[in-house]
């Protein structure tokens, strides 16, 4: 077992030593060892553990600070029992899925290894809590909110299969995480399968509330599936419960097939039609009758977001990555301050009639050269998002890869260095394209 010493940082490597004080042989002073090679303060190959953060079915997840670097990471470590072929096998894979993938809405892993007979992997570490203790703690979240998340997690599907046709196959609130300023995460990728590693002998895998009918019956599965998946979590969000809940697996495979979820609208009976329309065409019994692709889906949630946002100005393009947390006490807020206000008798002279006035007519005056400046500001903004969009096709269909990098560079010097969100959502598009075009090029380069 390997241990930091609290006094001087020294790294102690003693066997059979859990629980017992021992000598530090760099300062000397006398420290009890750890419990566990699993505790605070031992170090797992370049890692030092700091506190666990939760366990899943394959693996359990501790905070922990790559020495080597000095950052913080989420260190996945394999539960001993699963360390046989088939249980590294879906390790490795789940590491080399999210290696390969870089985009803000998917967490991404850093390193894998192991320390003897000791597996892990280094993710990106971020706080928040992932969708389903939300939905624990809260119940049911605000609609818009459900479809920001909702709309980020499928640019990260979309992502995911434009790059490598990569299917996740187990899409849930538990593998949706939420930072705090709103950016969703997803998580997972164990069970990821590119579309040409399908074949019918392939084992059936996914958890049963989530998975598509097709995935129980062994038939061919494509983004649709997933597509599926992120229905029944929208449902979730929407209504604070799973559509499809059974005893057994089997149960709950015949609710997939042959039985239509309790309406929404039992729920939450003021839900925009479209939202509800949306949430139905996702889950579909049959993959025809779904959307058929993730652009198809980002346009439904574009156009009911412009009904459901706070703020019609905070919701992204489609294609674009949202840096905006959007607050949903706004107009919750706004109503309980309006029940509380009183009609008092107004009784005004005339010298408070002409400072009142006065008054008016200035903040009138501030209003209006806000707006003249803020519609300014709002025509660059639009402008340069229709120009990245435009810039977001030319990129898929474009092999001139000197040109693009030209064109993203010259976008990256026009936008000011003032930190607004605007500016910030512009600049990490550029940035997301320009990694991008380097990923291609790198490819290009190694075909050749």
């Amino acid at each position: 077992m390997r241990f930091q010493c609290p006094f001087c940082s020294y790294i102690i490597q003693l066997d059979d030593c859990e629980g017992l004080k021992v000598m530090c042989p760099s300062c000397n002073q006398r420290i009890r060892a750890p419990k566990d090679r699993f505790s605070e303060t031992c170090v797992v190959g370049d890692f030092l553990l700091e506190k666990k953060l939760g366990a899943g079915a394959l693996a359990t997840v501790y905070k922990a600070t790559q020495l080597s670097l000095d950052r913080t990471v989420a260190l996945k470590i394999l539960f001993p029992e699963f360390t046989d072929k088939q249980g590294l096998s879906e390790f490795l894979h789940e590491a080399r899925a999210a290696a390969d993938l870089s985009h803000p809405n998917i967490l991404r892993s850093l390193a894998i290894g192991n320390d003897g007979d000791v597996y892990y992997m280094a993710m990106t570490y971020i706080t928040g809590d992932t969708i389903s203790n939300r939905i624990e703690k809260d119940g049911k979240l605000p609609v818009d909110e459900a479809l920001h998340i909702i709309q980020q997690t499928t640019e990260a599907l979309f992502y995911a299969w434009d790059e490598a046709q990569l299917i996740h196959r187990d899409i849930k609130s538990e593998n949706i995480m939420l930072t705090p300023e709103g950016t969703a995460k997803l998580t997972d990728l164990g069970l990821a399968l590119a579309q040409s590693e399908w074949n019918p002998d392939l084992e059936i895998s996914g958890s049963p509330a989530y998975m598509a009918p097709e995935q129980f019956s062994g038939e061919k599965i494509d983004r649709r599936t997933d597509i599926y998946s992120l229905g029944i979590t929208l449902y979730q969000m929407l209504t604070g419960k799973i559509p499809f809940e059974g005893e057994t697996p089997k149960e709950v495979a015949q609710q997939h097939f042959y039985q239509e979820p309790k309406s929404i609208r039992e729920y939450r009976p003021q839900i925009y039609k479209l939202v509800e329309e949306i949430v139905y065409k996702m889950l579909a019994k049959h993959p025809d009758d779904r959307y058929q692709t993730h652009d198809e889906l980002l346009q439904d949630i574009w156009k009911a977001r412009q009904k459901t946002a706070p703020d019609k100005d905070l919701v992204p393009d489609i294609h674009t990555i949202s840096v905006k947390r959007l607050d949903y006490n706004i107009q919750e807020d706004a109503l309980k301050q309006t029940k509380h206000l009183k009609r008092l008798p107004l009784k005004i002279d005339k010298n408070s009639k002409f400072k009142i006035i006065s008054i008016i007519l200035f903040v009138i005056i501030l209003i209006l050269s806000g707006i003249i400046f803020s519609n300014k500001e709002s025509v660059f903004y639009k402008n340069k998002k229709a120009q990245i969009s435009g810039l977001s096709k030319e990129f898929k269909t474009s092999n001139d890869y000197n040109f693009l990098r030209t064109k993203i560079d010259k976008l990256l010097q026009q936008i000011p260095n003032k930190k607004t969100p605007e500016n910030l959502e512009l600049r990490n598009h550029l940035l997301l394209l320009s990694e991008r075009l380097e990923m291609k090029v790198l490819k290009r380069e190694i075909k050749k």
